[in-house]
């Protein structure tokens, strides 16, 4: 998984997101995570991944895809269910490069028990 801090764009544009999160797994599938540079809203994605022309592709097909749009607040995270991707995800591979944290394993992510 890569976790992106950078914001996803160039210094003198403002950021596209306040933050993002790949997971990318061996069989195939994936889940994306962003949020606006506000904190304000969020968006989840799961599904096939592929790497087509230079970008990683999330939502690549298969039939299992999924995205879930959320409101941020204090209270909790409210999904906005009229809202959803009608694309695929694109995240470059040179993007990856550099906007994203250097991968990490499965179980690095995982919490240990006491």
């Amino acid at each position: 998984s890569a976790v992106d801090g950078a914001g996803g764009t160039d210094s003198a544009e403002a950021p596209l997101f306040g933050a993002r999160c790949l997971a990318m797994f061996s069989d195939g599938r994936g889940a994306y995570c962003a949020v606006s540079p506000d904190g304000a809203r969020s968006v989840e994605a799961s599904g096939r991944w592929e790497v087509i022309n230079g970008q990683v592709v999330l939502l690549a097909g298969g039939g299992a895809e999924r995205t879930s749009h959320f409101r941020l607040e204090q209270t909790g995270a409210h999904p906005l269910n009229n809202i959803s991707y009608t694309a695929p995800i694109h995240i470059s591979l040179d993007e990856l490069k550099k906007d994203f944290e250097n991968p990490i394993s499965l179980a690095d992510c995982i919490p240990k028990g006491g």
